[in-house]
């Protein structure tokens, strides 16, 4: 009985995390993930058009 109500409760626990995640990530570490990608690629993009355009 302990054992159901510990799986039930850490299944709410992972259901209240995913909560608010946009539809394309799995977790909040590969959301994360993504906005630090993001920000080294527009930081490599604009340090390359200052150097091409100045």
């Amino acid at each position: 009985m302990g054992s159901l109500r510990r799986r039930l409760h850490s299944e709410t626990i992972m259901e209240e995390e995913k909560e608010g995640l946009p539809p394309f990530v799995r977790s909040w570490r590969q959301l994360y993930g993504l906005v630090i990608a993001n920000l080294i690629l527009m930081i490599m993009l604009f340090w390359w058009f200052t150097e091409a355009f100045s």
